[in-house]
Parts: C-alpha cells; structure tokens; sequence
C-alpha cells in the first residue's frame, strides 16, 4: 500500500468531516494539519488511527514521529506506509 492509498482512505474517512467543513478533498496537501485546522479533533484523531489499524491489520507506533508532525496527512501517510513496509 503506498502513501497515496493510505491518503485515500483517510480522505475516504473523513467524508463527513471535509463536507460539514465545505473543504475540498483535492485540495488537502500534505502539510495539512487535520487538528490544527479544526477539522477533526483529538478523539476523532484516536478514531482515524484505529481506523487505519483496522484496515491494515497493524498496531501504529507513533514512537518516532513528533506530536507536530503525526496529525499532518503527508507525514502520517509516509509513517504508515514505513510501517507496513517493515511488518
């Protein structure tokens, strides 16, 4: 799975979200921070990861990834993706 079908399926997840905020999912770079920008909040954050652990059939470890960086969508799609590829 790359980093780009990791994205797909967050902007997948977060439908409802980007909707009621009106923002666009094209328009989400990776220096787009689901938290800083109100999109989501932190329970909704907990409810994403698991999310991705679900479908992935992996348990994250967010150990070498800064606060900062772990709730913006291209840093937390490469740590995914790192992820899957040393399981």
């Amino acid at each position: 799975m790359t980093a780009e079908d990791i994205k797909l399926f967050i902007i997948e997840s977060l439908q409802d979200h980007l909707q009621n905020a009106g923002v666009d999912p094209k328009s989400l770079t990776d220096d787009f921070d689901l938290l800083d920008s109100g999109l989501i909040d932190s329970m909704n954050f907990l409810h994403l990861v698991v999310s991705i652990e679900d479908r992935l059939g992996i348990d994250l470890n967010f150990e070498d990834l800064s606060p900062e960086e772990m709730t913006k969508i291209g840093s937390l799609c490469h740590h995914v993706q790192l992820q899957i590829n040393d399981e």
